[in-house]
């Protein structure tokens, strides 16, 4: 048997080395962030904005607090990550960067010092990270974190800030624990990640009130850990290591970014020159019909986004409508929005006219908080068949409530059943609720002109127009 030349086997050798070193380095593996590193589209920023971040130890991480000392002063948390790219590739902005956590601190530990600490620095974005001090000292003393009392100073120093500077951007990140050291045992974990979950609905529902931009860092993290078990990312349960600093630090631009869009090449928009944002809401009318026809049409005057899922019922709205808001950055100009279809259905997930009704009149108070604009589509029409599980009686009876409703709250209507009504035979699947894409496009003509409408009368005003008659 020949012999293979020794040049040969210690090229195949170095070969194998370079396979085996790459591969566990995770260079081969998917990027477990979900955001890329430094192929990242820049936020839009005003010139000199100042970002002021606060919280506990998770953002603290030995900030110096000689302002003077520039080696030190923003310590080494996700803080320093996110200056560090923002300065390197925003620097015509001269933006300013404040770090202001504090090691141990709970909500109320903030509210102490919100006057100094946030409101003085006249932040024009704030960041918040807080909760899991609460946690501990809670778990620590066998008790459970007073969720009232929490949400209340959470409240009081959201109002203080927006009393400073109505226009101030607030992020919210959420609180987050991992099973490692010391919460890694059974009954411990299963006692701070309990709370935790508790003070996150608490933040969602802050974000969506406050229109603040909402980062979900246990999402963040648990996504990270089917790539790397947590204790890659977090060394005690609660502390990141310098890579979940990373992580937060990626998620974080990416959300702001989110919010105030940006262009590729990374010049700046103002908000008066950006597209407004749409949110559209509804079922499968829109989901999978007038949606992207609507979208392709006003893709170089509107940015639309339809909600995730099927809006259903208005019960499955009032329990799913804040996370809709929220979506993509939250901050809506506009909100186009439909319920009725899954209402009126005799069977399963009928809801009666009287309760559709006064679920309705919720959702609407809950959509005028967002002070987007607000159009209400009526439901289509359904056909006219002995046995269908809809009758299209019941859908004018709905119509009439909704209306009611919104001629009452002065908020525009698009009326898709009277627009699609008269050609109904021509586009309608036989026996079918849903449509043909003759149909989908000819009812996004409506929506169109009721989008279009908003916007020529004056978005910047943010006040509901009267409804169409």
């Amino acid at each position: 048997m020949q012999t293979l030349p020794r040049r040969f086997l210690l090229i195949c050798s170095i070969a194998c080395s370079c396979f085996t070193l790459l591969t566990h380095s995770g260079l081969s593996q998917e990027n477990p962030s979900g955001v890329s590193g430094y192929d990242y589209r820049r936020p839009t920023l005003q010139s000199g904005a100042r970002l002021v971040f606060i919280g506990d130890s998770i953002t603290d991480m030995k900030w110096g607090r000689q302002e003077e000392d520039r080696n030190h002063y923003l310590g080494h948390s996700f803080v320093f990550l996110i200056a560090s790219r923002l300065h390197a590739d925003l620097p015509q902005l001269k933006l300013e960067f404040f770090n202001r956590g504090k090691s141990g601190n709970t909500v109320g530990d903030l509210k102490q010092r919100w006057k100094t600490d946030a409101i003085e620095l006249k932040p024009d974005i704030l960041s918040i990270l807080v909760g899991v001090n609460d946690i501990g000292r809670a778990c620590r003393a066998n008790k459970k974190v007073n969720l009232k009392q929490w949400e209340a100073d959470y409240r009081s120093i959201l109002d203080a800030s927006r009393k400073a500077n109505p226009n101030v951007a607030l992020v919210l990140l959420d609180p987050f624990v991992l099973p490692v050291t010391r919460l890694s045992d059974d009954v411990v974990w299963k006692r701070w990640n309990g709370e935790c979950i508790k003070l996150r609905a608490i933040v969602a529902n802050l974000a969506a009130d406050y229109q603040a931009i909402h980062v979900k860092t246990q999402e963040v993290f648990d996504q990270a850990c089917k790539y790397q078990p947590a204790s890659h990312w977090i060394w005690d349960g609660v502390h990141p290591l310098p890579q979940g600093h990373e992580l937060i630090a990626r998620n974080w631009i990416k959300s702001v970014n989110q919010r105030y869009k940006h262009t590729d090449s990374g010049a700046q928009l103002t908000e008066k020159n950006a597209r407004p944002r749409v949110l559209i809401i509804g079922d499968s009318i829109s989901i999978q019909g007038y949606t992207k026809y609507a979208e392709e049409t006003l893709k170089d005057k509107m940015l639309l986004h339809h909600h995730s899922g099927n809006a259903e019922t208005t019960r499955n709205g009032i329990a799913k409508l804040d996370s809709w808001l929220a979506e993509s950055g939250g901050n809506w100009d506009v909100i186009h929005f439909n319920w009725g279809l899954w209402d009126l259905r005799n069977q399963g997930t009928h809801v009666p006219l009287d309760q559709y009704t006064a679920n309705l009149e919720k959702l609407v108070m809950r959509l005028k908080k967002t002070n987007a604009r607000l159009i209400f589509a009526t439901t289509t029409p359904v056909p006219n068949k002995n046995g269908f599980r809809r009758r299209d009686s019941d859908v004018r009876a709905y119509n009439a409530a909704a209306i009611a409703i919104m001629n009452r709250e002065k908020i525009a209507i698009d009326d898709l059943y009277g627009f699609i009504k008269p050609t109904l035979g021509e586009h309608q699947l036989k026996n079918d609720v849903h449509f043909n894409q003759a149909g989908y496009k000819r009812l996004s003509q409506s929506v169109v002109r009721s989008l279009l409408s908003v916007r020529l009368n004056n978005l910047d005003n943010r006040t509901n127009p009267h409804p169409q008659k």
